[in-house]
């Protein structure tokens, strides 16, 4: 607090060397410290005058320009920048009481907090694209692909959280929303209904012509939602893979474009039984761990031709073992979509790629000609003495008022790969696991 007094002119003397009996103007202020976090905001505080003169007036001034300071009927209101700084920092708001050249001043002094992000975002645009239960299986959680930026998240230079989320199907098609809540960062692979998932969830810069991006993912954090009349309220916090941490806050609408795609009731196409040609193919096995969280274990089997020509299979099954050493376990794989040991996962359409467990037929062009999910049945796998491996199969389409059989039986000596080093890009040929996303 700096008192000034210059006022003593205001007063003329009677007689030289005499001064009058006078009683001085007197400004009080409510509080002259103002503690502030490093997220800034409005504060008032009120003062007095006593033994006002004609003509004087209050004036306010800020010593920084992240300060901005008001008068209005005996509240100073005082409004503070968000930090972004690493350090905190202070500064003044000076109240003066002043007749011409004369003043009493006094002054509120602000001391802001350090930030502790190394990233802020205040944004200002969010649109949230809907995809269904597309990128899973019928009657999992829904997929929302909500961008936060600055600027729109296709414009250039600008920056745009994307949140990679699940929910539980909406109960209006028609309304699309996301559910008020708290979404944490979720595990690589799962869609465990509010949370957003790591796969595709990451901080972006947009170049200048916004047709490429730097981005970088997140390894914790969480996002919250809010529901303030018609607008939402999101505050993000973050940490990135170099260990860096973020905030990111918006209110406001968000715009919903609705991509979503029932998945047809039967998508096989067969129209009599069919039986694999699978003479030539070879067989190449990928062990990819506990990659839905099922609580087994997935291998990964391609039963193709070269050139993508003839009769091929994709099929994944559920190990109860976590051993990649070991190779495909002997057993009976029956056909479904629980994930349980001994299980192959029944096919099921996903967008843009089918997942599961399908039949494919090849034309000498590559183009396919007969197209079908395994929905039932028991696939076999026997490991011989000799190193070779037969796999069988005996299954039936998704045609449930048609249904037409599939079979099929390879031996030969299986191709390994080890998936469970290098989970980041897992997407494969007739594999749901890319999302049809401008990322």
């Amino acid at each position: 607090m700096l008192p000034v007094v210059a006022l003593s002119g205001l007063y003329a003397c009677t007689e030289k060397n005499e001064v009058p009996d006078v009683v001085f103007p007197e400004l009080t202020l409510q509080d002259t410290v103002i503690n502030v976090g490093e997220e800034g905001g409005v504060f008032q505080i009120a003062y007095s005058l006593t033994h006002t003169l004609d003509s004087a007036f209050v004036a306010v001034s800020c010593s920084e320009d992240w300060i901005e300071a008001r008068d209005s009927e005996s509240i100073i209101t005082v409004t503070v920048d968000r930090n972004e700084l690493k350090t905190p920092r202070s500064g003044d708001v000076i109240v003066e009481y002043r007749l011409g050249n004369n003043f009493i001043q006094k002054s509120i002094q602000v001391n802001q907090d350090a930030t502790l992000y190394d990233y802020i975002l205040e944004a200002s645009d969010a649109v949230c694209e809907y995809y269904g239960d597309m990128l899973g299986m019928p009657g999992t959680p829904h997929n929302y692909y909500l961008m936060v930026s600055d600027l729109g998240w296709d414009v250039g230079n600008a920056k745009v959280y994307k949140f990679d989320m699940f929910l539980p199907a909406p109960d209006n098609a028609n309304r699309l929303a996301l559910l008020p809540g708290t979404y944490p960062l979720g595990e690589p692979g799962r869609t465990e209904p509010m949370t957003f998932t790591p796969d595709f969830s990451m901080y972006s810069v947009n170049n200048q012509s916004a047709t490429e991006n730097v981005s970088i993912g997140f390894t914790d954090g969480e996002l919250t939602v809010e529901l303030q009349g018609e607008d939402y309220v999101l505050d993000a916090v973050l940490k990135d893979v170099n260990g860096e941490t973020h905030h990111m806050i918006y209110t406001g609408p968000i715009q919903f474009k609705d991509y979503y795609e029932p998945a047809p009731d039967v998508s096989s196409i067969l129209t009599d039984d069919f039986t694999a040609d699978l003479t030539r193919a070879r067989l190449e096995a990928t062990f990819d761990g506990d990659y839905y969280g099922y609580g087994t274990y997935i291998w990964y089997l391609h039963i193709l031709n070269d050139g993508w020509t003839g009769d091929s299979f994709i099929i994944e099954l559920c190990s109860p073992y976590n051993d990649f050493s070991g190779g495909i376990p002997d057993g009976r794989y029956a056909v479904s979509s629980s994930g349980d040991e001994f299980t192959a996962i029944q096919g099921y359409a996903s967008y843009p790629f089918e997942s599961g467990s399908w039949l494919y037929q090849y034309d000498e062009q590559a183009a396919q000609t007969k197209v079908s999910p395994l929905y039932s049945g028991v696939i076999s796998v026997t490991n011989h003495t000799d190193g070779t491996t037969t796999v069988e199969i005996d299954c039936m389409d998704d045609n449930l008022d048609e249904p037409h059989k599939i079979t099929g039986t390879w031996t030969g000596t299986v191709v390994y790969n080890d998936n469970t080093s290098s989970m980041s890009s897992p997407a494969r040929p007739g594999s749901g696991r890319s999302l049809p996303r401008k990322l």
